[in-house]
This record gives structure tokens, C-alpha cells and sequence, in this order.
């Protein structure tokens, strides 16, 4: 599709709302325009290239118009757009990378992956116009996609944009190419997907070539940094915008339960990527019953976050400590943001088991594997757990050999409704239920809470977690030597 101009009336919708017209002026007083995208509170995202020039350094100067209606033919402002009292900014971008071989006329595909760049303002001008979204974008190599591009290209009346097809180009360089031509103007424009969200922005075109875009995730982790880091400069800041977690290394939770002997692998995380750093305090058990596996002092754990996204480190459980019971341990994690002096604290806790407890299920205690009576058993500890398997064996075997098969007879189970009637209809009430009836412990357990979730959002079924508590039991009692 050939480029398209933006009516003055259209300049109001989403997604041209949301384009910025940049100029950039540097020290020897020369200026340049481009095109930037509103992609947060107070982030403009453009083209490295607009805000840095190979020659002249960064720029000493910043002008923005918010969705103006501009002939870049004429350098005319026919309306100025949005007006937006904003007075201090930052800009950061990676002119190492977007400079790296080619003279500062011509782009190769290397540099135009990382031809990315953010400004920060200090006014939260996306509170009042919207902004669109970021995403690290499409990873196929080769595989056409529909897409949008906008800026504001010379030879062209007003802002324009093509609704086209965009490809991935690899894999000796990342960025996104269409076969239509943007031109001057236009950098650091918008690549945006059916759902308006930004994958790239406009680096470089030619008559035989078209337009290609950056690829923001060659930049993602320190661009989402930035962005985060970005909110220090609203007068309404206070503090850090964390997004801070606990977890099990490459897992979504933390495991509720674990062993003695077992290798805990721990994550602290910063989603938006504001900490430098952190220290892990562990309490509730002393220094000789646990081992650190990578070497760290098992009181405090201390490590650099990698551009403020996580800290992994492992814990060794001690086999033999003498304690015969379960006993709570407690992960506090204090993260620092040392570009503000910052500092938040989060925790976690799980529970550790003797290993004693590990002699399997009750039903392994009292039938051989692979009976009915075993699996039937299995079964009725799971559901009501290992006190009511003698009341509830001779019904259940029959009820076993009338269905003709365990998965079957879960699904009696579960559709007569006997565990609500038992302990409630809340799905919170269930899954407590079905909960504490597997322990002593499956190791790695997930917290209850990500469970009664699934139920809520419909991602899994009643019928499917007890089938799968049933089946993690057998499986417990197998990886205990009994079957």
C-alpha cells in the first residue's frame, strides 16, 4: 500500500494521537526533524540517529509537538497539536552500536537494529493523551506479518502512514523491513502491530530497499531501564516504580515446601528493571543447616542485577540437621536503586520437611502398587485425605471397578460435588482442601494461591488438578523407591 496522508481530523485517534514531532538542535546550531512515538507516561521513543549525530554529538536542544498537524514539505505548522508545558528531558540511545562502521549517510543492517533511542520529559503528558505500547516484537525471521508504519515523511503534506506487510529481516542483522519507501522526516517513526503496539522505529530507506525499522528487542533490557528510570524525572515521583518478586529459579512462585537435602534455586527479580543490586537474608534456620551451593555466606547473599532484572542464587538444604519436624524459613530480599538511593525489601518464606517424612503416601503404607486398592486409596487421600481412606475404601473400589478406570473415577468424584459438601464451593476452600492432603510434601509445590488463580481465570478445571494431585502422589511414592 502506498503511503497515506492523516486527515487534521484523524490526528485525534489512536494510534496518530499518539505521534510526536521531533527537533533536534546541536551545538553548532544546525537542527534536524524526525518522528517520535508516545510509548509511556512521559517516553517518546524515536530513531538513535535523530538524537545523536555521528559528527556533532548529542543534542543540546529538544522542541516536541504532540499530534501536530505538519506539512514536512514546507516545515509548516498548520496546528501545533497537544500543548504540553514540559521543560527538562533526557534522551539515551546507543550510538556505539548505530555507528559502528558505516559513515553517518548510510545504514547497515547492524546498525539499523540498534538505531533506537528514548526521551524522557518531565511531564506526564501520556496521562493525558494515551501512549501506545511497547513489545520485544516478532521473532520469525522471514515470515510477512500485517503492520502499520507512521512519520512524517518529506514529500508529503501532513503526517502519512502505510498499512503493509513487514518481514523480519536475519539472521546476520535483526530489524524489520517493508517495501514501502519513508522518507526524510519520518525517522524514528513508529513499526506497529494490528494491536498498536511499537516493535521498531524508522532507521533507514531507499527507492530499492523500502523502509527498515530498528528491532527493540536488541535493546530491551536497557531500554525498559531507562523507561522505568524516566519516572524520577516527574515532579509527582517519590520513589522507584518496582515490580519485585521471590521465585524459584525459571518458575513463576516460589516453592511452598522442600526437603531436606534438596537444591533450592532462588530468583530475585525486578520486572521494571530499576535495581542495581540486592542482598538476600535468610531466617528461620541457622548457618549449619544450610549451604549455599555457589559459594556465597548462607546469611547474606549479595550479587549485581543484570540491568536490574534478577539475582539467582542456589541453597543447599542440609540432609541430616537433627530437627524431626516442619519448620518455616524466611527469604527477606532488599533491592537498591543506586542512581536515586533507593532501597525496597520484600520476603518470601517456605516450609522445610524433615526427611523422614519422605516414607510415601499413606496408601503406599498400606497397599502394593499397581491394586486397585492402591490407586483407589490414592485416589480418596487426595480428595479427603489419608484419614478417611478405610471409611471411604469399600465404596470407592466399587466405584472404581464400575468406572473402569482411575481418570474416569476422578471424574465421578469431582462432578457429585462430596469435596465441596465437605468443605465449601469456593474454589479457595477446594483447593486447600486438595492441598493439604498431599503432604508431607511434593517437592517444589507451587503456593495454593496459583492454583486457586488457574480455577478463577479458567485455565484449568477442578477435574484437572485433582487428577494431577492423584497422579503427583503415585509419583512422589515411585521417586521414594516404592513402586
Amino acid at each position: 500500500m502506498a503511503l497515506v496522508e492523516v486527515s487534521q481530523d484523524n490526528l485525534s485517534v489512536i494510534p496518530a494521537r499518539q505521534i510526536v514531532l521531533v527537533e533536534a538542535t546541536f551545538s553548532d546550531g544546525s537542527s534536524a526533524r524526525g518522528t517520535g512515538v508516545l510509548v509511556g507516561t512521559n517516553d517518546i521513543l524515536t530513531a538513535g540517529h535523530v538524537v545523536y549525530n555521528q559528527t556533532k554529538g548529542w543534542m543540546k536542544s529538544l522542541a516536541l509537538w504532540f499530534a501536530p498537524n505538519f506539512n514536512p514539505t514546507t516545515s509548516q505548522l498548520k496546528t501545533v497539536g497537544e500543548s504540553v508545558p514540559w521543560s527538562h528531558w533526557t534522551a539515551t540511545a546507543w550510538p556505539n552500536q548505530i555507528y559502528a562502521s558505516a559513515p553517518s549517510h548510510k545504514s547497515t543492517p547492524q546498525e539499523t537494529q540498534f538505531d533506537t533511542a528514548l526521551i524522557g520529559i518531565d511531564y506526564p503528558v501520556g496521562t493525558k493523551l494515551g501512549f501506545l505500547n511497547l513489545n520485544e516484537g516478532f521473532n520469525q525471521v522471514g515470515i510477512p506479518f500485517e503492520a502499520t508504519a507512521y512519520g512524517y515523511s518529506s514529500g508529503f503534506s501532513a503526517l502519512t502512514h502505510a498499512e503493509t506487510t513487514a518481514t523480519k529481516f536475519g539472521p546476520s542483522a535483526s530489524m524489520y523491513t517493508i517495501r514501502e519507501q519513508l522518507f526524510g522526516g519520518a525517522s524514528g517513526g513508529p513499526l506497529l502491530t494490528t494491536e498498536n503496539e511499537v516493535i521498531g522505529v524508522v532507521s533507514a530507506s531507499s527507492p530499492e530497499s523500502g523502509t527498515q525499522f530498528s528491532d527493540l528487542s536488541m535493546v530491551w533490557d536497557e531500554l525498559i531501564e531507562v523507561y522505568h528510570q524516566n519516572d524520577a524525572l516527574l515532579p509527582t515521583w517519590s520513589r522507584p516504580s518496582w515490580n519485585l518478586t521471590i521465585t524459584g529459579y525459571e518458575k513463576d512462585y516460589l516453592p511452598t515446601r522442600a526437603m531436606e537435602g534438596q537444591t533450592l534455586l532462588i530468583t530475585a527479580s525486578d520486572e521494571h528493571h530499576v535495581a542495581d543490586r540486592v542482598s538476600v537474608n535468610i531466617e528461620g534456620i541457622s548457618e549449619t543447616n544450610i549451604t549455599d551451593a555457589v559459594s556465597f555466606d548462607a546469611k547474606l547473599l549479595e550479587g549485581s542485577m543484570i540491568f536490574g532484572d534478577e539475582f539467582v542464587t542456589a541453597l543447599l538444604l542440609t540432609e541430616n540437621d537433627g530437627y524431626q519436624e516442619t519448620r518455616t524459613v524466611r527469604i527477606n530480599a532488599t533491592f537498591f536503586d543506586d542512581d536515586s538511593g533507593y532501597q525496597e525489601s520484600i520476603s518470601a518464606t517456605f516450609d522445610v520437611f524433615d526427611d523422614s517424612l519422605t516414607s510415601g503416601s499413606a496408601s503406599s503404607q498400606k497397599f502394593r502398587d499397581s491394586t486397585l486398592e492402591y490407586e483407589t486409596s490414592i485416589l480418596i487421600e487426595a480428595a479427603f485425605g489419608r484419614s478417611h481412606i478405610d471409611q471411604y475404601l469399600t465404596s470407592g473400589l466399587e466405584l472404581r471397578q464400575k468406572q473402569g478406570s482411575l481418570e474416569s473415577t476422578i471424574g465421578v468424584i469431582v462432578s457429585s460435588g462430596l469435596i465441596e459438601s465437605r468443605v465449601g464451593q469456593s474454589n479457595e476452600q477446594w483447593v486447600s482442601q486438595v492441598y493439604s492432603n498431599i503432604a508431607p510434601p511434593l517437592q517444589n509445590l507451587a503456593n495454593p494461591n496459583v492454583f486457586v488463580d488457574q480455577l478463577d481465570n479458567g485455565v484449568v478445571s477442578r477435574l484437572e488438578l485433582l487428577t494431577l494431585a492423584t497422579h503427583a502422589l503415585m509419583s512422589w511414592d515411585g521417586a521414594v523407591g516404592l513402586q
